[in-house]
């Protein structure tokens, strides 16, 4: 049973309910647009997976203090209640009625995290008391304290600052986002533009390839043997993107990944998922999806002479002919002909 799964079992008895008797009674509620409304327990958000980074919070008035920060990326709560179509911000509420948002991007980022340590230890009460969210790069405000719920909405969320005129973004001019322990790492795709795709995992990255004739990622991780691993993975829409996220396709050792978790913003695609490591080296395979856009088929971010070549090579073949080539069906009708041609004249000349 994956971590994931298992985690919703476990939260699905609680749901609604609130024990004076826990030691820690005080619930995270996750509602608004999402698959499914959780209310965690503080015990229960201590069974997540953790990352730990050292941040500076800065007041806009001036005052700063450094914490080594240890807790819960959103992306993996987010990830057990699903974010529904057409999501843009995430909004956060804390017990004195202050609240601020985020974008449904930054909300997602590894460096976003729901902290339950500062220094190693407990939060201060000044701090946050059991948890508060650690934005690195944006004023204090964002930094939500003493949170009871989060909301997903579809509109642009003011807040306590905001709504008196503060900037909605509120980043801090010049500053580098920290590293995380597990580390996020950055790859970048000489496609076109050049394209970043962000990995965070607690297994070790060994190798990352793109292969554009495939429109696959794939990566060799390692870890210890007999421990469970788990990638979490950010793709900008202008390199890969699915009609539908059921067809996103994670592979581990040859074996389809079924519990994958799948996020989706305007600009990017975010995959989790989770696998057992073994002694032996683990691939994931990655994921298949098409161009950013219909005929672009090597996604050199112009749809060109190279792209009819690519149809012309393939035409008049289907499944199991020598020259066929499924990136040249460009209306997935199992055949190559003068409708993909068609396809491809509408579309000629196009740039990202």
């Amino acid at each position: 049973m994956s971590v994931l799964l298992s985690l919703l079992l476990s939260t699905a008895f609680v749901i609604g309910k609130q024990s004076e008797s826990e030691s820690n009674p005080y619930h995270l509620v996750i509602k608004g647009l999402v698959e499914n409304p959780l209310n965690f327990t503080y015990d229960e958000l201590q069974r997540f997976p953790r990352v730990s980074e050292v941040a500076l919070v800065e007041c806009v008035g001036g005052w700063t203090r450094l914490y080594n920060w240890t807790g819960i990326p959103l992306f993996f709560l987010l990830s057990v209640t699903g974010v529904k179509s057409g999501a843009t911000e995430v909004v956060f509420y804390a017990s004195d009625g202050f609240s601020s948002s985020l974008p449904i991007e930054r909300a997602l980022h590894p460096t976003t995290i729901l902290a339950l340590q500062a220094n190693g230890t407990a939060i201060p009460t000044f701090e946050g008391g059991l948890y508060r969210l650690v934005v690195p790069c944006k004023y204090g405000y964002k930094w939500v304290r003493w949170i009871t719920e989060i909301e997903i909405v579809n509109y642009d969320y003011k807040g306590y600052y905001e709504s008196m005129g503060y900037s909605d973004e509120a980043d801090i001019p010049g500053c580098t986002l920290p590293l995380t322990t597990p580390p996020f790492e950055t790859f970048q795709i000489a496609v076109g533009n050049p394209t970043r795709i962000t990995i965070l995992s607690n297994s070790t990255i060994d190798s990352f390839s793109f292969d554009i004739s495939e429109r696959q990622i794939r990566f060799n991780v390692t870890g210890e043997s007999d421990t469970k691993g788990y990638s979490y993975v950010t793709i900008p829409k202008t390199l890969l993107w699915c009609d539908n996220p059921e067809q996103w396709q994670v592979w581990a050792n040859m074996t389809l990944i079924e519990d994958r978790r799948i996020l989706e913003d305007t600009n990017s695609t975010f995959l989790y998922f989770d696998y057992n490591h073994s002694i032996l080296e683990v691939q994931i395979k990655g994921v298949h999806a098409i161009s950013s856009f219909p005929a672009d088929l090597n996604i050199d971010g112009t749809v060109d002479i190279f792209d009819v070549v690519v149809v012309a090579n393939a035409f008049g073949s289907t499944q199991g002919y020598s020259n066929w080539n499924p990136l040249a069906d460009l209306n997935n009708d199992d055949v190559v002909d003068i409708f993909d041609v068609v396809l491809l004249a509408k579309n000629f000349g196009k740039t990202t």
